[in-house]
């Protein structure tokens, strides 16, 4: 059931859109990982990518990508099938950022988790939206700024 509700949405907001290739609007990029954190890469190790409204400080992101046994550099597309809240939809700038996490979970960091952001706020059909994870963190995932 919650699959198709979010193909739904994902359809309606399309159709919003005026567009009939959701991919159209979807932020897309490269995320890279220095190759001597890559040598200390576990097999739970999870990477968030999420988007933020820009300028958005606090709460839930408005979409989200979780993948574990990924390899870098790593091609990543994040829409409107990502968003987490019924009824939201992937418009306006977002601000994207990535975080890798030791724990696999996203609220609890350790030692030696990574983030990394994109430079500026982007508009949804960006392309080029590439991410370094090179910062080193250890609070839980939050508005980037």
């Amino acid at each position: 059931m919650q699959k198709y509700t979010r193909a739904a949405l994902a359809a309606i907001a399309i159709s919003i859109c005026g567009c009939d290739d959701g991919g159209a609007h979807a932020v897309a990029g490269t995320i890279t990982l220095a190759p001597d954190r890559m040598a200390k890469m576990g097999a739970s190790d999870t990477l968030f990518i999420l988007a933020r409204p820009a300028g958005e400080k606090g709460g839930p992101p408005l979409a989200v990508l979780k993948m574990v046994g990924m390899k870098f550099p790593l091609k990543y597309e994040l829409g409107q099938e990502d968003v987490l809240m019924p009824g939201k939809f992937f418009t306006g700038k977002v601000e994207v950022q990535a975080v890798l996490r030791r724990s696999g979970i996203a609220t609890l960091p350790v030692p030696g988790d990574v983030r990394g952001v994109h430079a500026q706020p982007v508009e949804p059909g960006a392309k080029g939206v590439d991410i370094a994870l090179d910062t080193p963190d250890e609070g839980p995932v939050k508005a980037s700024r």
